[in-house]
């Protein structure tokens, strides 16, 4: 196979559309379409291989495939997931440890895109605390590689127009199926191989459309005319196509449609030297490096630095480089020994079974590293005893108390139905909001343990009768939507028979006016109702913050500073707008930040007042219910 040093400039645009935009560089708003640009050149490369091996006098061989493979991917990977692992030792609390670990394994047992899918959601935690989050797209790559030289050899097998069949009807299902199930499932269809197997199939395909020997005057207009429209269109998707997308959808095909077209022109002489240049042909050579080394190192300079300047970005793309050039050549270069010179010193046999070996052993010592890591419980002996208790706590050890009362009224619903029965004689109270949901039925069934409660909330979705605008996700807005229209004819079906409606939604500066259309709605259908106000909502998780403050000593006054204070500032309005419409107000902000100084952190039991960074602890809630049931004894008479 020809060594096409255009496809080296190629990768080093994808490599650096996804650098500079994970480096907050202006103008890349859509540079994560760079791992696009990756799947059409794997998908171009990989069949092609295949297929010319396949049709030589030896055949294909899936072991020297396979080895090839190996020695190309996985040691740089593990290079990069144990340094990683080992600089989370340093920098990460321990909750953030091991969910670093989990995300090292899945990494180098090549299912980091379905691990990060099964954790994808609404609960998950911000990308920004995920050194390893942009693994999942050599999951994809790595599992296409697994299975597509059986599919490809299976096609030869009737010979070139098998495989051109085979990539038109896979390319084409597939494109359908992403572009109409994006909105629908967003996060499989961004995580998962089969939603972007049209990416690979796009680059197959090329195979068939490109013509090198085309050398004629016009051919070479027309392949420069190709490259010239290809890097336009590429360029143009990676930089100025819109941020808040339903991505892939129908719009990865910019960035694929732009690669093939650049693929297919073949590296004509002329403009082909704006790939081939020096600069781009080194970029293109580090580039698999450069990819898997710049996330992690942004992700701590965020962590320790806070929000990217121009500074510290700065800093991050030239340690970035740095780490890149090094890994490739001390990690990566030496080990793409060329297969001949592996194959005329151990045979095919000693070289695959190496390369199996060597991965093992690596996997091995990894798996090692991340055992130690998850069974000492990210190492919370690494502080001091007045703060290791809180350190040692996991995520799941906060949350599942406070998911308790939900999970025994609603048990296994259906989302947007009305969990709990009426019952006579009692006070019949309905609890309606979003993931916030949880926290009212706490509180109140804490405040009026004698009341007996119903619930609908949905996780996300806060109930508002309009969401537009409110969500970046285009797909979130239709999924809340369409979920708030069946809770609503729920609710209203209630009529008569409930007595009070609380309302527990997460509440924002942003979030405020969309509150009002469905404060009035309450009143219009003659509901009691009761508003529970914004609570303290944190720039990260409270947990780790603690830890990482590391002492008692000041931390009411330092976890203050960290709180969003805006909306305090800013409920007033719905407040008087909730008490004209007939309802009550109930503040949860002051309770919990008495002064502008100082929040309560930690409860009387010991634990931290959240579970994340706005989502109360089921000791916060009960304490928060025993102030109602002594200031407004009586609220739900």
């Amino acid at each position: 196979m020809k060594y096409r040093t255009d496809i080296d400039g190629l990768r080093a645009i994808a490599a650096l559309a996804v650098t500079l935009f994970h480096a907050e560089v202006f103008g890349m708003t859509a540079g994560y379409a760079g791992v696009d640009i990756f799947f059409v050149i794997s998908g171009f490369l990989i069949t092609q291989k295949i297929m010319e091996a396949r049709l030589s006098e030896e055949g294909f061989s899936f072991k020297e495939f396979y080895t090839r493979r190996l020695r190309r991917l996985f040691p740089a990977m593990f290079s990069t997931a144990f340094f990683t692992l080992l600089a989370g030792l340093f920098f990460f609390p321990p909750t953030q440890l091991v969910e670093l670990a989990q995300s090292a394994i899945a990494a180098v047992l090549s299912f980091a895109n379905i691990f990060f899918w099964l954790k994808a959601g609404y609960w998950d935690t911000s990308a920004l605390t995920k050194p390893l989050l942009h693994t999942w797209s050599l999951g994809v790559e790595e599992q296409f590689y697994l299975i597509w030289p059986i599919i490809i050899v299976l096609a030869a097998s009737f010979r070139r127009a098998g495989v051109l069949i085979l990539l038109i009807v896979m390319t084409v299902i597939s494109t359908l199926v992403t572009g109409l199930m994006t909105k629908s499932i967003p996060d499989a269809a961004f995580y998962l191989t089969p939603f972007r197997a049209f990416e690979f199939g796009i680059g197959g395909l090329c195979i068939f459309l490109t013509r090198t020997d085309w050398n004629s005057v016009l051919g070479l207009v027309v392949r420069n005319g190709l490259l010239l429209a290809g890097l336009v269109v590429t360029l143009a998707s990676v930089s100025i196509m819109p941020e808040n997308i339903d991505f892939p959808g129908f719009w990865a095909l910019l960035p694929c449609l732009g690669t093939a077209m650049i693929i297919i022109a073949g590296g004509p002489p002329g403009l082909s030297l704006l790939l081939t240049n020096p600069l781009f042909r080194y970029f293109g050579l580090i580039s698999y490096s450069l990819y898997l080394v710049h996330w992690p190192i942004f992700v701590f300079l965020r962590h320790e630095l806070g929000e990217l300047t121009f500074q510290t970005a700065f800093i991050g793309l030239g340690l970035t480089l740095v780490a890149a050039a090094l890994q490739y050549h001390f990690v990566e270069s030496p080990m793409r020994k060329p297969w001949g010179k592996i194959k005329s010193s151990l045979g095919s046999n000693g070289a695959f079974t190496r390369s199996v070996v060597g991965v093992g052993v690596g996997a091995a010592i990894m798996g090692g590293f991340v055992f130690a890591v998850v069974s000492q419980g990210g190492f919370a002996s690494r502080y001091s005893g007045s703060i290791q208790s809180i350190a040692s706590l996991t995520k799941q050890q906060i949350s599942i108390p406070r998911g308790r009362n939900t999970a025994q009224l609603c048990g296994a619903r259906v989302e947007g139905e009305t969990c709990g029965e009426i019952v006579e004689g009692k006070t019949n109270v309905l609890i309606i909001g979003d993931s916030h949901g949880p926290d009212g039925l706490n509180i109140m069934k804490r405040a009026f343990p004698d009341a007996n409660f119903l619930m609908n909330h949905v996780g996300g979705c806060p109930l508002y009768v309009d969401m537009t605008g409110l969500f970046a996700s285009d797909a979130r807005e239709a999924r809340c939507t369409a979920v708030n229209e069946k809770r609503f004819n729920e609710i209203q079906s209630l009529k008569g028979k409930i007595d009070y409606v609380v309302v527990s939604n997460q509440i924002t500066s942003a979030r405020i006016k969309f509150n009002f259309p469905m404060i009035d709605w309450l009143k219009d259908q003659k509901f009691k109702f009761i508003v529970l106000g914004a609570g303290p909502t944190f720039r990260s998780d409270l947990v780790p913050m603690i830890v990482e403050y590391g002492s008692f000593d000041g931390l009411e006054e330092h976890v203050a500073a960290q709180t969003r204070r805006d909306v305090f500032f800013r409920e007033d309005r719905l407040e008087t707008y909730v008490k004209k419409r007939g309802g009550v107000y109930v503040r949860k902000y002051p309770y919990f930040c008495p002064t502008r100084k100082t929040c309560t952190i930690i409860m009387k039991d010991g634990m931290p007042m959240t579970f994340d960074g706005h989502h109360l602890s089921l000791s916060a809630a009960e304490e928060f219910g025993d102030y109602i049931a002594q200031t407004y004894p009586n609220l739900l008479n």
